[in-house]
């Protein structure tokens, strides 16, 4: 659906109906994947080191590479080796890798475990994904697509 959404339907309102049609676009993780926070973490960390037309291309390029980041594919791989093939997948975008890396990498792990004050506190992103989880559970969203007209679930 994102790709129909961007490849055939944005352009074609663009064109035919310029400045009357709103689509708002919010990240919806599907925790029976058990990569979808990682991902949206990584989308959303391309926004803000970029923008929207960052994560907008961040997102384009992730569709079109769905296949590598599908339950099957990743099964075997640690939360870390994913972040870094997303963080490649980032610098063939134009985002900078490093600071990709640097705003998924799990917080205090430069310091001793003994010495670290929260030992479940995420990183840089996790704030930010718990409010799209807040913002979907209270608008009842359970599944991925789901399209919203005129404020009308359909």
């Amino acid at each position: 659906m994102f790709l129909t959404l961007h490849d055939k339907l944005l352009p074609y309102l663009k064109e035919h109906h310029p400045n009357r049609v709103l689509i708002t676009e919010f990240n919806q993780i599907q925790p029976w994947h058990p990569a979808s926070s990682l991902l949206h973490e990584a989308a959303l960390s391309a926004e803000k080191l970029g923008g929207i037309e960052a994560y907008s291309k961040y997102s384009m390029a992730l569709f079109q590479n769905q296949a590598k980041f599908m339950d099957d594919a990743l099964y075997d791989k640690s939360r870390k080796q994913i972040y870094e093939e997303l963080a490649q997948l980032a610098g063939t975008v134009g985002i900078d890798r490093t600071s990709m890396i640097s705003l998924l990498t799990v917080k205090e792990l430069d310091k001793p475990y003994e010495e670290r004050k929260e030992h479940n506190g995420g990183n840089e992103m996790t704030g930010l994904l718990k409010l799209y989880i807040k913002q979907s559970r209270k608008a009842g969203l359970h599944v991925s697509p789901t399209v919203y007209v005129n404020g009308v679930k359909e």
